[in-house]
């Protein structure tokens, strides 16, 4: 027990601190820039989010849950994926969003970076090996950060220090591949596997991940063609005070995963009476928190952090303080479903939610705006728990 929670310590210091440099970077550019600049960065991560996670493809959980792996054949795999990712980011960009390209390319290849920072984490993490990876991890976060900032500061431009940060990630990117690579043997990861079987395997993995990113993302879609980029900006920014905690909560059920695997395997009973009671109990009650907290410090919150404008929008932080609750059990599920091999439906039915959300969004964000916004979030987030939990319980039976 006591290594357990000292291997989710160091991950989960290192993955604060990657959630937080986020958020100060949400931060920086709302109060050295404008609303508008908010608008574009915030809608760029909205935008690129589905593409790197599809071609993501959850690689990093499936290396270190799988019993047969192949470096090399997954490196190639990664590298692909790379090259696919930014093909179909820069022809998303110019097709309807040319006269943004620049950011949303910056902010895509920035993404693919970090995943491939993942997939040399995930190595030493199958070993459950986790302090090297979470401190070079860390060490990476705080010098691009404060490149960023440095950078934005002396510039007062979004383009040149998104450059300058990137530069600093494909730096750190080099030192994380061979430090994490030194701490195992993976030239004996050499299984003989079938690279397109895996594909095929994967695929659906990463169609998943990009239908719910695009499925939480349709209001900033749906606020930039209805509203505008400022309105992105204030929802993005209000929503991120949650995401930080979502952020949290996936670091430590991928932390736990070869844990759970373990339980999974051995009683597969009280994995689902703790999944299905004790997980969704917990969750409830932090929800609560999480609402008594902002009701009480929420509006001031907000001032501070970016300005006495987004005061009018507290209300927002009342929602996500549920959207808290969902998450929770939806990564835990989500490991449950992968543990159990029960993926293949998920496409399919995160399909038909993306639907429903999509048309309730046009609804509620025509007719009242931010606030539409923030309900369909939270429908979202409530549909596609409710879902994963539905089909992993009736794979079971």
């Amino acid at each position: 027990m006591n290594k357990i929670l000292k291997n989710i310590s160091y991950v989960f210091t290192a993955n604060i601190s990657n959630a937080l440099s986020k958020f100060l970077i949400v931060i920086l550019i709302a109060n050295i820039l404008t609303e508008l600049e908010l608008g574009v960065y915030t809608f760029a991560m909205a935008l690129t989010a589905p593409v790197t996670l599809l071609f993501n493809m959850k690689m990093r959980s499936y290396i270190i849950a799988s019993t047969n792996i192949n470096y090399y054949k997954f490196l190639r795999l990664r590298n692909l994926a790379n090259l696919l990712a930014i093909l179909l980011i820069n022809l998303i960009a110019i097709t309807f969003y040319n006269e943004i390209f620049y950011i949303i390319l910056l902010v895509g290849i920035i993404k693919i970076i970090e995943i491939n920072s993942e997939f040399y984490q995930s190595f030493p993490n199958r070993e459950k090996i986790f302090e090297q990876p979470a401190k070079i991890m860390m060490g990476r976060i705080i010098f691009s950060t404060l490149v960023f900032y440095i950078t934005l500061k002396i510039t007062q431009n979004l383009a040149i220090s998104l450059i300058f940060q990137l530069l600093a990630l494909l730096l750190f990117l080099f030192l994380e591949k061979r430090i994490n690579l030194s701490l195992v043997n993976y030239k004996n990861y050499n299984y003989p596997i079938d690279i397109k079987q895996i594909s095929l395997l994967l695929l659906p993995l990463g169609i998943v991940q990009a239908l719910m990113s695009f499925s939480s993302n349709i209001p900033k879609y749906l606020l930039e063609i209805i509203g505008s980029f400022e309105e992105v900006g204030v929802l993005a920014a209000t929503l991120y005070i949650v995401t930080i905690f979502n952020l949290v909560m996936s670091t430590i059920t991928q932390t736990l995963l070869p844990y759970m695997k373990n339980v999974y395997e051995q009683n597969v009973y009280k994995f689902n009476i703790t999944l299905n009671y004790g997980v969704n109990i917990i969750s409830l009650i932090i929800g609560f928190i999480f609402l008594g907290i902002f009701y009480l410090i929420g509006e001031k919150l907000l001032i501070i952090l970016y300005s006495a404008e987004f005061a009018d929008h507290t209300y927002l932080l009342y929602i996500f303080s549920f959207v808290i609750t969902f998450n929770i059990s939806g990564w835990v599920y989500d490991s449950a479903l992968l543990l159990s091999g029960a993926i293949k439906y998920q496409p399919y039915i995160l399909v038909v939610i993306s639907l429903i959300t999509f048309i309730v969004a046009y609804f509620l964000i025509y007719h009242y705006g931010l606030f539409g916004a923030g309900v369909t979030v939270l429908l979202f987030n409530a549909l596609n728990t409710l879902s994963k939990a539905l089909y992993y319980n009736l794979k079971m039976r």
